[in-house]
C-alpha cells in the first residue's frame, strides 16, 4: 500500500487554493471599482444646470439606474443644444468614448460615486422627455 508523502500538511492544502482564490477575488473587484480609460459609454445624458448626470445604457426617458456625475467636453457641449425654453436643460442620446473615475463621492453635493470625463464624442441625438421640473 503506498501512501502519500508528506511534503504538505492539510492545513497548507487548503490555505493555497483559498489565498489564490482571494487573490482572483480581489483582482476582479479592482477591475470593476477602479478606474478606465477610453471606454466607450452608451447612454442618457440629463442636464438641468448646475446638474449633469450620465445614465449607462439607459436608452431613453425616463432615465433609468444610478447616474454617474458628467464632466462634458467642449465638443459634447457644443453638440448639446440648448434652447430658451429649456433654459439649459434637456434630455440626449450620446455615445463617447470617456474616463471613469474610481468609486468615490463627485459632483453636486457630492452625492454621485462617479465621475464620468468626456474624452471624444461620436454621437449625439436629442430626445424630447418633457420638462424636468
Amino acid at each position: 500500500m503506498t501512501s502519500r508523502p508528506k511534503f504538505f500538511s492539510s492545513s497548507t492544502t487548503r490555505t493555497v487554493p483559498l489565498l489564490a482564490l482571494a487573490a482572483l477575488l480581489l483582482a476582479g473587484i479592482v477591475k470593476v471599482v477602479g478606474p478606465t480609460t477610453g471606454q466607450t459609454f452608451d447612454g442618457l445624458v440629463v442636464v438641468d444646470y448646475p446638474l449633469y448626470e450620465f445614465y449607462p445604457d439607459s436608452k431613453g426617458c425616463p432615465a433609468t439606474g444610478s447616474p454617474y456625475w458628467l464632466v462634458p467636453n467642449e465638443d459634447l457641449y457644443g453638440q448639446m443644444a440648448f434652447y430658451p425654453g429649456y433654459f439649459i436643460q434637456g434630455w440626449w442620446r450620446v455615445k463617447f468614448r470617456g474616463d471613469l473615475s474610481i468609486i468615490g463621492r463627485y459632483g453636486y453635493s457630492k452625492k454621485y460615486w462617479r465621475e464620468l470625463r468626456v474624452v471624444d464624442v461620436d454621437k449625439v441625438t436629442e430626445l424630447k422627455c418633457g420638462t424636468l421640473r
